[in-house]
């Protein structure tokens, strides 16, 4: 039997689940798979055969809250609204208009998710769509904080629009090869390993950025151009192995650690302060630092 998902070892196809070797036929008259859960529309509840830790669970559920849910054949509906949007057992878009924080491990296991629209939403927690493998239709307009892994290692992510964003954890947009366009403008904050590996993005501008933690935007092979102009503070190794970069704009810096644009193959070779701020390296051959231009013009200073 062909089945879409393996979880916990547990597998589920468009109408069925197998564990233990015990192949388990849904109702369907009551019951609707969806990805690794299955609602029953007799009970009103989300049932959960793998066990899975999944913030997708109490998203559903809060949103579902005081409501009248019902089936079709193309997914459930609160009130008459479509929530979730299903082709052969697969969830392909989701609608959660009131869900207003989204727990760890949201659908970290899909791969059909189309379309998601979360308006009201603020926080995320870790692990968001995590190893998602299509290029997805997102509206987020209210989102605020994210954690570690949001939206890591999806392979077909094309464009990415988040104009509330400040805060993120690590491991922001890890690996997302595909990316060619990232419009972040109230982003103030970002921990470590911020968009790593990442090799078809060729502009980017953080207008707010004030902090940055280490390895900020390493082996991004075609980035030409990255304006950060309240950037203040510059954890290690920022920028290493960016082949392409030829322009860097940061005004405001006061603080910068080791590695600073290390292995960074441009024409130009000099030395430089930022902030009043010696830029240095353990190795003396890496202070000599490889940049077309470098626009640090706060107090007039290089």
């Amino acid at each position: 039997m062909k089945y879409n998902y393996e979880i916990c070892n547990v597998y589920f196809g468009e109408n069925f689940y197998e564990s233990h070797g015990q192949i388990h036929e849904i109702n369907r008259d009551n019951q609707t798979v969806l990805d690794y859960f299955i609602w029953d529309n007799k009970e009103k509840r989300l049932l959960n055969p793998s066990g899975l830790d999944d913030g997708f669970i109490d998203a559903f559920n809060t949103e579902i809250k005081n409501k009248k849910v019902t089936v079709n054949k193309n997914g459930i509906l609160a009130d008459g609204v479509e929530i979730v949007h299903i082709e052969d057992g697969k969830i392909t878009a989701i609608n959660f208009p009131t869900v207003t924080h989204i727990g760890d491990k949201f659908l970290r296991h899909n791969n059909s998710l189309r379309e998601l629209n979360l308006p009201s939403v603020s926080t995320i927690k870790n692990e968001f769509l995590r190893f998602n493998k299509n290029d997805i239709k997102i509206n987020m307009p209210n989102l605020i904080r994210v954690g570690n892994d949001f939206m890591s290692s999806n392979t077909d992510l094309v464009k990415l629009y988040l104009p509330n964003l400040k805060y993120v954890g690590n491991d922001f947009l890890y690996r997302n090869i595909k990316l060619i366009e990232l419009v972040l403008p109230n982003l103030i904050q970002v921990e470590n390993d911020f968009m790593y590996y990442n090799n078809r993005l060729i502009e980017l501008y953080f207008p707010e950025l004030v902090q940055v933690g280490y390895r900020f935007m390493n082996c991004n092979d075609s980035v030409k151009k990255v304006c950060a102009p309240n950037l203040e503070r510059i954890a290690r190794l920022f920028m290493n192995n960016n082949k392409c970069l030829t322009e860097l704009e940061i005004h405001s810096v006061i603080h910068v650690e080791d590695g600073f644009l290390a292995n960074n193959n441009l024409r130009d070779k000099f030395l430089f302060n930022i902030g009043g701020q010696k830029i240095k390296n353990k190795d003396e051959k890496e202070s000599q630092y490889r940049v077309d231009m470098i626009n640090c013009e706060r107090k007039g200073l290089v």
